[in-house]
């Protein structure tokens, strides 16, 4: 082989080089996003949803969870995580609700989603001169805020969970359980001021469906179930794999040509979806939200539970059920009256921002 022939099959530098260049601008920057318990009790997730994905950004991942003091200050402790110039204020929030944890990808994801906090003024990322939204300043951060929030729970989970006295759980399938006697457990579910309840009215289970998120309609939808349910008690991003047989993956999804893979530039082509437990008012879901949740029930981009049935979804997304917890650190006395010293009421995703000792 003379040199001519060596040098096409062996590449220069400056080709090495530009190919490395190329397939680094193939891959797509991710970042971490959460926003405080205001921005759920106000009903604008969607539209928080909606600005971002509006400037290209696709959201990969999201969880809607309860959180104590002690996993908060882990978090703002952090350089660059405090949203607060002077003070703590976000450590007030904990006891309102969830935090809403969220992955953002897309090009200059980082960039993007910061300069979509900064550019806003008033509802839904300020309250007043506060922000209500934090987004990582850097892909590192991105990664380390992103192993915080989105950790799993241990598999013996309820094990661990039942030794502990700050937590009750009000699972699925209707079972009551946690750290306290049976005698506390009742006096608790009976007379606390959140609700322990598993069923709270016409409660449903929702799916927002794959097919729906490219097009940008997935926060839209949000906003709706925010602005005609009494209450959203569960919000998670789901995949097949976690209840690969239940009964609300869409039958054509791969025929609509949505896949994961060419939404979110991940490896697999898993089917995904954003899940609910919501709990309309005294009327009917699909009777107050106008047209568009019907029409998109009936395209197959929302599954709508019936009513009674939301339950066995339930278990299959929200394994924990209802929690509630109690922090003496979180301002709730640790002794007193049982029905002033709980917060939560959520369908909860996750246990691990639940932290005590």
């Amino acid at each position: 082989m003379n040199i001519q022939e060596e040098e096409k099959i062996i590449p220069k530098p400056e080709e090495e080089k530009e190919k490395k260049n190329k397939n680094k601008k193939k891959r797509k920057e991710f970042t971490f996003v959460l926003a405080t318990p205001l921005v759920f009790l106000r009903h604008t997730v969607g539209a928080v949803l909606q600005a971002f994905t509006e400037t290209g950004l696709n959201v990969i991942d999201l969880r809607c969870m309860s959180v104590t003091p002690k996993f908060i200050e882990a978090h703002i402790r952090k350089k660059g995580r405090n949203i607060y110039e002077s003070g703590d204020p976000v450590l007030s929030f904990v006891t309102y609700g969830p935090f809403v944890a969220m992955k953002l990808e897309g090009d200059e994801a980082v960039s993007k989603a910061r300069q979509v906090i900064v550019s806003s003024e008033g509802a839904p990322f300020w309250n007043a001169e506060w922000p209500l939204v934090y987004s990582s300043e850097n892909v590192e951060h991105a990664r380390e805020d992103a192993a915080m929030w989105f950790q799993a729970d241990p598999p013996n989970w309820k094990d661990e969970a039942l030794e502990r006295k700050n937590l009750m759980f009000n699972l699925p399938d209707g079972t009551k359980c946690g750290g306290s006697t049976e005698e506390d457990l009742q006096a608790i579910t009976g007379n606390c001021k959140i609700d322990f309840h598993l069923e709270s009215g016409s409660q449903r289970f929702v799916l927002i469906r794959q097919e729906a998120f490219p097009d940008g309609m997935m926060p839209k939808l949000l906003s709706l179930m925010e602005k005609n349910c009494y209450f959203i008690r569960g919000l998670k991003l789901v995949k097949k794999s976690e209840a690969p047989h239940s009964g609300v993956w869409s039958e054509n999804a791969s025929s609509l040509g949505v896949t994961a893979k060419e939404f979110s530039g991940e490896t697999d082509k898993e089917e995904f979806g954003m899940a609910l437990i919501v709990s309309p008012s005294a009327y009917k879901l699909e009777e107050d939200c106008s047209w568009l949740l019907r029409e998109c029930v009936s395209r197959g981009l929302v599954y709508l539970s019936a009513e009674g049935e939301w339950s066995k979804f339930a278990k299959d997304f929200f394994q924990f059920g209802v929690v509630g917890w109690r922090d003496p650190e979180a301002g709730i006395p640790d002794v007193g009256s049982w029905d002033n010293n709980f917060c939560g009421g959520m369908f909860e995703t996750t246990l691990s921002g639940l932290l005590f000792d």
